[in-house]
């Protein structure tokens, strides 16, 4: 990127990709964390997928651009109700044509370089660490122009160079809130 650059520690580490989840990191009560790879897919998840792909083909919906795994996510959210997940995929793609990719002007280089919004670390099972202080947007007179775009930014800058597919999925967020007004 042309104003921002990732510290090196920021990608994933070597053994994040020898790193297999286990079971326990895919589902969490009974609820799938991991979407893509080697990762089989359970009968009802495989029967909505069959329903989902039916029920865009009988409404004559383009559906080859709507990947399994994002397909996948969408169900998992709208509890496998296949009308409401159509929907939420929908309004997902134009969003992000809409809103992405962020622009990187000056001021947000500025509002990034505050620290407002930061990828700090990993996890032990390497999941990156967002942390929020919010205390500085409010120090910053950029922030509440650019803090939304920022927030943009910093997670598709994630999802791009910090994730691993198949293993490396998700990432926790953090809200320091200590002098927030």
């Amino acid at each position: 990127d042309k104003y921002f650059r990732m510290p090196e520690e920021m990608f994933p580490p070597l053994s994040a990709y020898r790193f297999k989840p286990q079971i326990k990191q895919i589902f969490i009560l009974r609820e799938r964390l991991m979407f893509e790879g080697a990762t089989a897919l359970t009968p009802p998840e495989t029967e909505a997928l069959q329903k989902f792909y039916l029920f865009c083909k009988e409404k004559k919906i383009k559906s080859q651009h709507m990947k399994i795994p994002m397909v996948l996510r969408f169900l998992n959210e709208y509890s496998f109700k296949i009308p409401e997940t159509y929907e939420g995929l929908k309004s997902y793609y134009e969003w992000r044509e809409k809103e992405l990719p962020v622009t990187l002007s000056p001021n947000l280089v500025t509002c990034l370089n505050n620290g407002f919004i930061r990828i700090f670390g990993r996890d032990k099972f390497y999941r990156p660490i967002i942390i929020v202080f919010p205390q500085l947007a409010f120090a910053d007179s950029t922030v509440p122009d650019h803090g939304e775009n920022a927030c943009k930014f910093i997670v598709e800058h994630l999802i791009q160079y910090c994730l691993i597919p198949g293993q490396v999925e998700n990432w926790i967020c953090l809200l320091s809130p200590s002098d927030a007004a």
